[in-house]
């Protein structure tokens, strides 16, 4: 499994155990090799510590929101959208995301902030990308 490094550190976060600190920004994941259950669990473990990062984030604006003028509350969403995909179309969607995402500013703790325009925020740009799981998964 290929991902961003992590330290395991055993801290508390909102509650929860975090036994990982992220050693980069963003995090991306390939699949463990077929057959290799250990790193499968490794990789499963570390998905589910991840999604509940991304939860407890939306859960923190859900509560906060209220506290921020109207104009970043209407910028906000909670969205999904139902798509029909090829496994190839899938790929490319995340992707164009991604190449999406690459064109904001970045926010990275460790650089001095550059000229920003007026009213700049720190936003979390959360997306997932993943076949509907109440649907038969097609034939290998």
């Amino acid at each position: 499994m290929e991902a961003a490094a992590a330290d395991l550190v055993g801290e508390t976060v909102h509650g929860r155990d975090r036994w990982w600190k992220a050693a980069r920004r963003s995090t991306f994941t390939d699949l463990p090799p077929e057959g290799d259950d250990e790193s499968a669990a490794v990789h499963d473990d570390f998905a589910t510590a991840v999604l509940a990062l991304y939860s407890d984030r939306a859960q923190g604006w859900l509560s906060a929101q209220h506290a921020w003028p109207r104009e970043w509350r209407d910028a906000s969403t909670f969205s999904d959208v139902p798509l029909r995909l090829t496994a190839d179309e899938t790929a490319r969607l995340t992707k164009d995301i991604a190449t999406l995402l690459a064109g904001y500013r970045r926010h990275d703790p460790a650089d001095s902030p550059t000229e920003e325009p007026e009213g700049t925020r720190i936003v979390s740009a959360q997306f997932l990308v993943f076949p509907d799981p109440d649907q038969q998964p097609p034939a290998a």
